[in-house]
């Protein structure tokens, strides 16, 4: 098997109250996104949930990325 080149990463994402339209998630997302891509992120997907199919808490969003592995 060959040397992985790449690590995924999966994100959840709860809301406060207001969700995606507040003032402060905007920042957050902006800030979120500049970091992730100045370390080569790349988003692979981005899912509403709307529906707990399971028990516990439910997420609001998930994120799948993938990032290069630092070359050793």
């Amino acid at each position: 098997m060959g040397e992985a080149k790449s690590c995924t990463v999966i994100l959840l994402g709860t809301f406060n109250e207001g969700g995606q339209n507040t003032p402060e998630f905007k920042e957050y997302s902006k800030r979120s996104n500049a970091n992730g891509e100045a370390h080569g992120g790349k988003l692979l997907g981005k899912y509403i949930i709307s529906k707990n199919l399971g028990q516990g808490e439910m997420p609001h969003v998930v994120f799948v990325v993938e990032y290069p592995l630092p070359r050793r």
